[in-house]
């Protein structure tokens, strides 16, 4: 059995599609996956072990062609496709193109949401009815064809690199394909210096290679009292997932590299303007269901946070203020907003930090106390943890009473835990 997924859209987009993927996989293991995507978005899923083959449209060539080399060019796609002999095909767009490849393909089954021209709709075999966010609506395939949805995590496969990156970092990527999603270069550089100066954490921006996003950044870079570490367009798509994986934060605008960030399981800031939180918000791969509303404000969905404008026309769904271009949510959102988050998810961090620590210390502690293991003494700490932490220095002091160890280590150990037991406590 042979299944070609067809999503002509933007890197994101075809990560995002990885859970349809996997489902596929799950109950037809023995088919072929091919994927049909446009040129430049099939580096987050080149490494996929999933996928047997992509094609790829070369939409830009295409598009500059004149009428005669692009029909041919077309004919030619088309053509590769049919070749491939496939069982079932997925439009996961609502494309008519996508619609009507499927059907030159020679499939008899033919997966897709409705598209603008009627005749072609009437080829649909199983039509999907999207709804939500992205990874639900691409997963409504699943549903089309009679089966039921297994996983919603989106996968993103990469290499290993040598970038000489810190122990410890935030990623922020402050630029998006559109200036529309961006918030102003002041605004970036002020997070910046937020992060290096005043929480002592260093920084890794990146951003791509074309021209604009290089001047872009030199602009910021002009503007920071701090000294990050810059990629300036020097690193492959890979190499970007790679650092990714490695930050401890990901702090950006709506675009691919969050989707990246989130897809790596890295907690993400974003910053939104126009866009749908409720299609387009960072996606936690622990919950089977998007936790965002179609609305501004702070959002959050598991490990990630949306932050946006309560204005009243967010979310618009336009590319700017009317179609201008230029965001006015975005230019007059409160950068506070990002600082506390930001500052919020650090004291989150140490606290979940502090607790895992002490879990761990009175663990040891009781392996020198004569309990048989490490394991059975996390194990009995741990299950007791949220109630019981006001008896267990009680509970080690009784343990201790019969004890042949050294009178001075052990009253050292019990004061050593009390002075972790009032931290905990938050007393002095």
């Amino acid at each position: 059995m042979k299944i070609l997924i067809i999503k002509f859209r933007f890197i994101g987009d075809v990560l995002l599609t990885t859970p349809l993927v996997a489902n596929l996989k799950t109950h037809y293991p023995d088919a072929s996956i091919h994927f049909a995507l446009n040129q430049g978005t099939q580096a987050v899923i080149q490494n996929n072990p999933q996928i047997d083959k992509i094609h790829i449209y070369d939409r830009g060539t295409i598009k500059k062609s004149n009428i005669f080399k692009r029909i041919w060019l077309e004919l030619k796609y088309a053509l590769e496709l049919k070749k491939e002999k496939f069982d079932i095909v997925i439009n996961t767009e609502t494309s008519d193109r996508g619609i009507f490849l499927a059907k030159f393909s020679g499939a008899k089954t033919i997966v897709s949401r409705k598209g603008t021209n009627q005749i072609l709709n009437k080829l649909i075999t199983h039509e999907s009815k999207p709804n939500g966010h992205i990874v639900m609506q691409n997963l409504s395939a699943i549903n089309s064809l009679g089966k039921d949805i297994i996983t919603t995590k989106v996968n993103l496969y990469f290499n290993n690199y040598d970038l000489n990156l810190p122990d410890y970092f935030i990623h922020i990527h402050p630029m998006a394909r559109f200036d529309y999603k961006c918030l102003s270069n002041e605004a970036v550089a002020k997070i910046i210096d937020f992060c290096e100066i005043e929480l002592d954490k260093r920084v890794v921006l990146t951003c791509d290679k074309n021209p604009n996003e290089i001047s872009k950044m030199k602009n910021i870079l002009s503007l920071c009292s701090s000294n990050p570490i810059v990629f300036m367009g020097n690193l492959s798509l890979d190499e970007v997932a790679f650092l990714s994986s490695k930050s401890k934060l990901y702090i950006g605008t709506d675009t691919a590299i969050m989707h990246m960030a989130a897809a790596n399981d890295v907690p993400c800031i974003a910053i939104f303007g126009p866009s749908y939180t409720s299609a387009w918000g960072p996606w936690d791969n622990s919950k089977s269901k998007s936790l965002y509303q179609s609305k501004g404000g702070i959002q959050k969905m598991g490990i990630h946070t949306v932050i946006q404008n309560n204005l009243k026309c967010v979310p618009c769904g336009l590319e700017g203020c009317n179609n201008s271009g230029v965001s006015e949510c975005l230019n007059s959102l409160d950068i506070n907003w990002i600082k506390n988050e930001i500052k919020n998810h650090f004291i989150t961090q140490n606290q979940q930090n502090l607790n895992k620590n002490y879990v761990e210390k009175v663990a040891s502690s009781w392996i020198r106390l004569k309990i048989d293991t490490k394991e059975k003494a996390l194990e009995h700490i741990s299950k007791g943890y949220q109630n019981k932490k006001e008896d267990w220095l009680d509970r080690l002091q009784r343990q201790n009473q019969n004890d042949q160890d050294d009178p001075e280590e052990t009253k050292a150990l019990q004061d050593e835990l009390a002075k972790m037991m009032a931290q905990i406590r938050g007393e002095k």
